[in-house]
């Protein structure tokens, strides 16, 4: 554990010690705010305790590498987002500091006083209730302590009043309502309460069951064609409606199974009016099962249907600063819907929107709430709550959490369960708000390889890496074959690099870094990207130089925002995506030094995620969708030239690396619902691989081996587990 103090600090710390409205327990690593315990990870609770010994004094950013992360090569946007996270914690801002200042170019200052910890802070008062108060406007709180599985705490808070006093402590136990292997999840409740229909694989493949809460045999209700997702159950109780992976659309189904009937030949995430007569849905909506991070695809729209006509309107338009719109709900009095929305880069936030259509309204999220970096929270599964003046919300960011929003202006956002990172999806309420139904994920995942040249196709695929983490990602060969670079994302820590040498199959190194930008720039040597310019690492004798950009990068950098751009070998120039004049976001490429940028294409639509061939003559790219596609794939020459489209496909087509010779690209397709990898060109139509697809799950990142011959990808495949609460009744 960091343990900071004298010579190098101001102050000894304290075992306990309080600043402002906050106590800290160094011996229990906890840090709580009136009796409430933050969700810090352990940079930032080090990071936290090093600037409080130092209360006014200038921590440069160097000493913070140093004492920190002694071990490891960080880049500054790997502290920057610490900062970010422990701000956002404490409640602080950059623009509007009271515990964390930034001085620029040099550190951070802690501004508040340090002091000692309260009476109510000994050992046993974490877990007592908070003292009165004097009267304020603000609800009561309850805390719910449970436990959900040997790796699993549970913190539950439900504040239900706007009383001016703390109320008692309110304790239950989530219950477990499926307990076998494979995946569980997605359910709806019954009108009445008495029954759930969720998503299953215990049939095989993907479909509907229906089951009573409280126990009993669960009945399957579909059968055959795609996986069946997004289930819904009507007001009325007659009605199941459903999402199609493979058939598309939208369908009903009886709650006893038999002959179902489509209602739409598009979209996905129904979710039912009061009046049993309409459905509001996503389209094209969440582009994968378990996509835990976002609310829709980034050209998601909201659109209604009435069963009786059939007739089809779009709600909402599309908002590309806004992000896709997606997880669509319908307040109890049928007068707004509420939705989440995701941008590529960024975060998301939560919306509403009069059901009679109209400007939507930005309830939380970005941009309001960015800081030092693009906040990455995203809001998923909103419920409005029968009080009418509150919803649950899934909050993601570096601690997954249920919580319960004001809708009174204030916007209080307030814990009601808080889990392990990545674990909470999918929440379902009964329509007296008394039970809560929520989904537990948990993610096989591994990078594997492809031999493209193996006679024996059991033998063609092989996994380098599968550690029991959150998330292995974006394998990127070397140019010599020799090596991997792989993304790796664990609970508690920010994400890493590592690399993987193939010939031994072992993990050689591993980095911190907070954002992935690097690139090979030569088989021993890794360029890392960070504030200001990037480091150069040597892998064989491990010397690390920095390197500033170029004096028109950073102009570059702000045009670009925060969204992917790939550098061009010679590291002299870079290509991106950036609004144009005429409209759209549209491909650039930008000289390093003069900071000048050429605009490449000019085809009035979203253009996104540019990738580079090895020899930099071309630049692949995706497109947003036209009727019919989830999206297009595109090359085009770096040196000008007409950009060429490479394949339009009813599904989405994510990711993509050139092959040696700039002539093909490989990507990962979703098709009648299951994810595959693809290989297409201008000449070639789409060919699927002979790498088993993922239905519960996904394929993504597929890199091309400088020989031709090797493909690696990251697999991920859901697990998922049932679970109710009981909720307290509103006062």
């Amino acid at each position: 554990m960091f343990r900071p103090g004298p010579p190098h600090d101001r102050l000894e710390l304290p075992a306990r010690f309080s600043f402002l409205d906050f106590e800290i327990d160094r011996e229990a690593v906890r840090a709580s705010r009136e009796g409430r315990p933050l969700a810090l990870e352990p940079k930032a609770f080090d990071l936290l305790l090093l600037l409080a010994a130092n209360p006014g004094r200038v921590v440069e950013k160097q000493e913070i590498f140093e004492r920190i992360w002694p071990d490891a090569v960080v880049t500054d946007n790997a502290l920057a987002r610490v900062v970010t996270h422990l701000r956002r914690e404490l409640g602080d801002s950059a623009d509007q500091a009271r515990v964390v200042e930034t001085v620029r170019t040099r550190g951070y200052r802690f501004l508040p006083e340090i002091g000692a910890p309260s009476a109510r802070s000994g050992p046993s008062a974490p877990d007592s209730d908070p003292a009165p108060r004097a009267p304020a406007r603000r609800p009561l709180s309850m805390a719910i302590a449970t436990g959900l599985a040997a790796t699993l705490a549970l913190l539950v808070w439900w504040r239900f009043s706007a009383s001016p006093a703390t109320g008692p402590i309110w304790s239950a136990t989530p219950t477990q309502l499926t307990v076998d292997a494979g995946y569980r999840g997605g359910a709806d409740f019954s009108p009445d309460g008495s029954q759930i229909v969720y998503s299953s694989d215990e049939g095989g493949g993907l479909q509907l069951f229906v089951r009573p809460l409280d126990g009993g045999r669960s009945i399957q209700i579909t059968s055959g064609g795609g996986p069946k997702v997004d289930a819904a159950w009507s007001p009325d109780g007659r009605s199941i409606a459903y999402r199609d992976l493979a058939a598309n659309g939208l369908w009903l189904v009886a709650p006893t199974g038999g002959p179902p009937r489509q209602i739409t030949d598009f979209g996905s995430q129904p979710a039912w009016f009061a009046d049993g007569e309409r459905l509001v849905f996503a389209n094209p909506g969440r582009p994968t099962l378990g996509a835990l991070e976002w609310p829709a695809t980034y050209t998601s729209t909201l659109w209604t249907v009435e069963l009786r006509t059939g007739a089809v309107r779009p709600l909402t338009t599309p908002d590309a600063e806004a992000g896709g719109q997606g997880m669509p709900s319908v307040s109890p009095d049928g007068r707004w819907i509420y939705f989440g929305t995701g941008r590529q880069i960024g975060g998301g936030a939560l919306w509403r929107v009069a059901a009679t259509g109209g400007r939507p309204e930005r309830l939380i999220g970005v941009p309001e709430d960015t800081g030092e970096l693009p906040d990455y929270r995203f809001w998923l599964d909103p419920i409005p709550l029968p009080d009418g003046v509150s919803l649950l919300a899934i909050e993601t960011g570096p601690v997954r959490r249920i919580v319960r929003i004001g809708l009174d202006g204030s916007r209080t956002v307030e814990p009601l369960l808080t889990t392990a990172p990545a674990g909470v999806v999918g929440l379902a309420l009964s329509r007296d708000g008394r039970r809560l139904v929520y989904t537990e994920e948990r993610n096989q995942t591994s990078i594997e390889e492809l031999d493209l040249e193996a006679s024996d196709p059991s033998a063609a695929i092989r996994i380098l890496s599968a550690p029991a983490t959150l998330r292995v990602m974006t394998p990127r060969y070397s140019p010599d074959g020799a090596r991997l670079l792989i993304q790796r994302r664990r609970p508690g820590v920010g994400p890493e690099l590592m690399v993987f040498d193939r010939s031994i199959r072992e993990t050689t190194l591993t980095l911190e870094m907070s954002h992935p930008g690097y690139q090979w720039l030569g088989p021993t040597r890794i360029a890392l990207g960070r504030a200001g310019g990037f480091a150069e690492l040597d892998l064989e004798t491990g010397r690390r130089r920095e390197i500033p950009n170029a004096a028109g990068a950073e102009r570059l950098l702000a045009r670009a925002g925060p969204r992917p751009i790939s550098r061009l070998p010679g590291e002299r120039a870079m290509v991106f995506t950036a609004p144009a004049v005429e409209g759209g976001r549209e491909l650039f490429r930008g000289d390093l030094e003069s900071g000048e940028a050429v605009q490449l294409t000019r085809l009035g639509r979203s253009v996104d995620y540019p990738f580079v061939s090895r020899d930099g003559g071309w630049i692949g790219f995706q497109v947003a969708a036209e009727a019919g596609a989830d999206n297009e794939l595109w090359r085009i020459r770096t040196e000008n030239g007409p950009p060429e489209r490479l394949l339009i496909a009813p599904g989405p087509s994510w990711g993509g690396a050139f092959s040696p010779d700039g002539e093909r690209i490989v990507y990962a397709a979703h098709r009648q619902g299951r994810w595959y990898l693809a290989i297409a060109g201008p000449a070639s139509p789409e060919r699927l691989l002979d790498v088993p697809p993922e239905t519960v799950g996904y394929l993504r990142w597929p890199d091309w081996s400088p020989d031709g011959r090797h493909i690696a990808y990251e697999r991920m495949r859901h697990q998922a587990t049932l679970w109710s609460l009981e909720l307290p009744a509103p006062r």
